[in-house]
């Protein structure tokens, strides 16, 4: 009898696991001070927007403060003569303006001639003309001069360093917020202590009946002024972007950096 032997061969496959990775956990590009907050964690994709408006703002108030320092007309006034002045027939105007370091005059007479002087307020000479200027006209005017310099030189360095801090750390950088802030506080400081202060429009008080002064806001304090108010709008910005930030980031839960996930293992019945 013939006995056949079947041998059977097993085959055995070794279960299937699969290992994916749903996503890379990022850090926050943005935390400059070196923060290791779970916050960027989530990030599943760190995308850096370009801050142009921020940029915008802040590059422009700086060109403007640096505009009203070299044009240095802070106020500016106009004096006119009255029909039967003396002068009306010889001067076609008068006009003034004070800087940050001196009060100056130029005369236009109808000839086209130009005529032209200028008192530092420094000076013994300005110190000394009490028919020409008020008590204490040029030593508080020397003051202002000193304030307005130096608070927007220092608000023009702040502007740059904001505007470096932006471009290393991009649109919710800390730094660029810290010193734009800054850049309003000098700026503020030297507009407003000036037209709080000022005493060129004291000028006024010399009109009469044969001639009438007229002084206003200078091309210098409207640029600082513009200044100012485009570094409340890049501060503004900032805000926002942070702000919305990390109200998105206390809305996740965080994951810790080396955790991945796996699918579960699929085992052969």
């Amino acid at each position: 009898m013939e006995s056949a032997t079947t041998t059977a061969t097993v085959s055995t496959t070794a279960p299937k696991t699969s290992s994916k990775v749903s996503y890379l956990p990022q850090m926050d590009e943005d935390d400059e001070f070196g923060g290791n907050s779970q916050e960027g964690y989530m990030m599943l994709v760190p995308v850096r927007k370009k801050p142009i408006l921020q940029a915008f703002f802040v590059f422009t108030s700086m060109v403007l403060a640096v505009a009203a320092l070299i044009r240095d007309e802070i106020m500016d006034g106009n004096l006119t003569f009255a029909y039967t002045s003396y002068w009306y027939n010889k001067l076609k105007e008068v006009d003034y303006d004070c800087g940050y370091q001196q009060l100056r005059f130029v005369y236009k007479y109808k000839g086209g001639y130009q005529q032209s002087e200028s008192y530092k307020y420094g000076s013994s000479i300005c110190q000394a003309d009490e028919y020409i200027f008020s008590t204490n006209f040029c030593k508080d005017q020397d003051r202002l001069g000193k304030v307005w310099l130096a608070c927007s030189i220092i608000g023009i360095i702040c502007n740059a360093v904001s505007l470096i801090g932006l471009y290393k750390h991009g649109h919710r950088s800390k730094i660029y917020l810290i010193y734009v802030i800054l850049s309003i506080i000098f700026y503020g400081v030297a507009a407003f202590d000036w037209l709080a202060n000022e005493r060129c429009s004291d000028m006024e008080n010399f009109s009469n009946a044969s001639m009438t002064l007229d002084t206003t806001i200078g091309s210098s304090l409207a640029l600082m002024i513009v200044a100012f108010g485009l570094c409340v709008f890049g501060m503004l910005l900032s805000l926002l972007h942070l702000i919305k930030h990390y109200t998105k980031s206390k809305e996740q839960l965080p994951i810790p950096l080396a955790t991945t996930i796996t699918t579960q293992n699929i085992t052969a019945q």
